[in-house]
C-alpha cells in the first residue's frame, strides 16, 4: 500500500468523526487553525481534489459564511466589509461546490453509498443556495 492510498483510507475513516464532532461543537472551536485554513494554501480547487478535501473546504466556508450572515452589522460601512468577506468566501467555495457535485457514480462501491452521497450533496447544495440567497438579499439592501 502506497502513501497516497494510506492517506485516502485515513481521511475516509476520520471524515465521519470530524463531521460528528463539527455538529456537536461550536463553530469557533470546530477544527484546528491549520485544518480550517487548509484551503488557503491552494487558490484553485480543481476536479482532481479529493472528495473529502472538497467537503472540508465547503464546510469551512459554509461555517464562515453563516457566521458572517448571523453577525451582519447595522452600520453601512461595516456591512460593506461583511459583504466583501462573504463574496471572497463564495468566490472560493462555489467552484469547489461545483466539483463536489460532479463526482460520478463509479466512484462509489455500491448504489447504497452512491445514494447516501447524493443525499449529502443535495443537503450541501441546499445550504449554499440559502447562503447565496441571503447574500444577494443583503447585497440589494433587503
Amino acid at each position: 500500500m502506497n502513501r497516497s492510498d494510506l492517506q485516502n483510507r485515513l481521511k475516509s475513516r476520520l471524515l465521519p468523526l470530524l463531521l460528528l464532532f463539527s455538529l456537536a461543537t461550536p463553530p469557533g472551536m470546530l477544527l484546528t487553525s491549520s485544518l480550517l485554513h487548509a484551503d488557503d494554501k491552494h487558490e484553485h480547487h480543481g476536479s482532481d481534489s479529493n472528495h473529502s478535501d472538497q467537503l472540508l473546504v465547503l464546510l469551512n466556508h459554509k461555517i464562515a459564511l453563516q457566521k458572517l450572515q448571523a453577525d451582519f452589522p447595522d452600520d453601512v460601512a461595516l456591512q460593506s466589509k461583511n459583504l466583501a468577506r462573504q463574496k471572497r468566501h463564495l468566490d472560493q467555495a462555489l467552484p469547489v461546490l461545483e466539483a463536489y457535485l460532479k463526482i460520478p457514480a463509479e466512484r462509489y462501491p455500491n448504489t447504497s453509498l452512491y445514494h447516501q452521497s447524493l443525499q449529502n450533496r443535495s443537503a450541501m447544495l441546499q445550504d449554499y443556495a440559502r447562503i447565496v440567497s441571503e447574500f444577494y438579499h443583503k447585497l440589494i439592501g433587503g
